[in-house]
């Protein structure tokens, strides 16, 4: 079965034609970088090419001739950065790289061999300027390692007259393919700006995996670049992952697990307020009542006691602890509307088959943005005798 691992849409190229006349005329043939990347894709190649099939480690071999390869990516960009133009754009940028690179046009599909592509193969690249900073040019690297692909990030501002790089983002050296920064790859360059970015984890036999995301301030002057904020979640790997621009921050929304096994998964949103290095999480984080319990329990305690009502918040964070404590998979049960209280919801939680004890109740307040957590305890509200909502 052949794995194709091209989905994100970000790293497109259009490298047809000749390269940008400045390319010959400033900087020599565009395809005098080719001899290393060559050299360092065929090293690559070949110590992959005994690599099992679905084995999801990385040898030290494998390991030393992928940040060979990623180097001789960055060395071929940074040589043709480096006599570009300061008036270059991103379309003549991306069609002279690709020259050099030898990359493979992203929207014309790879030919079916009925392989998996190994180590170093299908090599993409995307240049793009963003209007949100309008003075630095992203230029994006992929290539196919098994099960799926790796990615880097360059960033390029003009300075002095000449493109100096400002931004160098890729995964560390790593010993499992899970580890790679792959697909999907998501680039958000904020007013601010900071850039942010995204992306999944290859797998090989699951589609659950995890993705991560970086917020990161470009390097200024003499000041090197800097990671401002770092997360990383598990996700269904083969739903989407979305990053968004927000007035004060940032939105990630992914299909992430529930602890209820029998419903398995729901959307996940993870929203970001950002006031110079202070990152909050922020409300929303759940389309729902129920949604919102299940993430109010698998937070960290102090984010779950600053979504509860700060009078009983003490009480409720002590009931959550024993919860997870003895009980951290609870079954979702009725989700009721509360008479008397416009916006009060109950959610039910069932600990087991049956017996005193074995019920648990969430009472909620709708707010404008999300809910906060009024009660939370092993008494049903009398006044919450509505419909199940969840009832379909």
């Amino acid at each position: 079965m052949r794995i194709v691992p091209w989905l994100g849409a970000a790293l497109v190229i259009a490298c047809a034609g000749l390269s940008p006349a400045w390319a010959d005329t400033v900087c020599g043939p565009a395809t005098a970088a080719l001899p290393p990347v060559t050299a360092a894709a065929k090293a690559l190649q070949q110590v992959g090419a005994k690599h099992e099939d679905m084995d999801t480690d990385v040898s030290a071999d494998e390991r030393k001739a992928l940040q060979a390869f990623k180097q001789a990516l960055v060395d071929g960009v940074e040589a043709r950065m480096a006599c570009a133009p300061a008036s270059a754009s991103a379309s003549a940028l991306e069609k002279d790289i690709a020259t050099a690179l030898a990359a493979v046009p992203a929207e014309k599909p790879a030919p079916d061999s009925g392989l998996a592509p190994g180590f170093g193969e299908e090599l993409r690249i995307g240049v793009t300027g963003k209007a949100a900073q309008p003075e630095l040019m992203l230029i994006q690297l992929g290539f196919a390692i098994p099960c799926g692909d790796d990615n880097l990030l360059l960033g390029y501002r003009v300075e002095n007259g000449q493109w100096r790089r400002v931004l160098r983002w890729q995964s560390p050296d790593y010993d499992s393919i899970a580890d790679a920064f792959g697909a999907p790859f998501n680039v958000l360059p904020l007013a601010d700006g900071r850039i942010g970015v995204t992306h999944g984890t290859p797998w090989c036999t699951s589609t659950w995996s995890k993705f991560g995301f970086d917020l990161l301030q470009p390097g200024v002057g003499t000041t090197p670049q800097r990671t401002v904020f770092h997360l990383d979640h598990g996700y269904r790997l083969d739903e989407d992952l979305s990053l968004t621009a927000r007035p004060d921050g940032f939105e990630l929304r992914a299909e992430v697990g529930m602890l209820d096994t029998d419903i398995l998964m729901r959307q996940g949103i993870f929203r970001y307020r950002v006031a110079g290095d202070n990152v909050e999480r922020i409300q929303p984080a759940a389309r729902n009542g129920r949604d919102f319990v299940d993430e109010w329990l698998q937070v960290e305690e102090p984010l779950a006691q600053a979504w509860s009502d700060p009078p009983a918040a003490a009480e409720i964070i002590k009931a959550r602890a024993g919860l997870l404590k003895d009980n951290p998979s609870p079954a979702y049960g009725a989700v009721r509307s509360c008479k008397g209280e416009a916006g009060h919801y109950q959610v039910e939680m069932n600990l087991g088959d049956s017996g005193p004890g074995l019920h648990r109740y969430a009472l909620l307040r709708q707010e404008p943005n999300g809910f906060t957590m009024l009660r939370f305890g092993a008494k049903a509200d009398p006044a919450c005798t509505g419909p199940d909502l969840m009832r379909h």
